[in-house]
């Protein structure tokens, strides 16, 4: 069902949603909430990340396009799109 989305679109969609969300409109407990579930999707993003360099590296090896290779900036976390 989900096939057509690259791995950790689901993630990233989740966090757009979660970073949307105008948290003024709730409580120091559920703003916790929403914060403790953000991180959970940043810790989850940076996993699969992780699990998609080994293959990224390759690809850029074999002459894949430059938009297909990911490179950590100089903090060292990647970003989608990053180069």
């Amino acid at each position: 069902m989900h096939s057509y989305l690259q791995p950790g679109a689901e993630l990233t969609m989740g966090l757009d949603v979660i970073n949307s969300t105008n948290l003024n409109y709730f409580n120091p407990g559920q703003k916790a909430e929403f914060f403790c579930l953000k991180g959970l999707f940043l810790q989850r993003l940076a996993a699969v990340q992780e699990e998609q360099r080994p293959f990224l590296n390759e690809r850029a090896s074999e002459g894949a396009p430059q938009e297909m290779v990911a490179t950590p900036p100089a903090g060292g976390a990647l970003t989608p799109g990053a180069r």
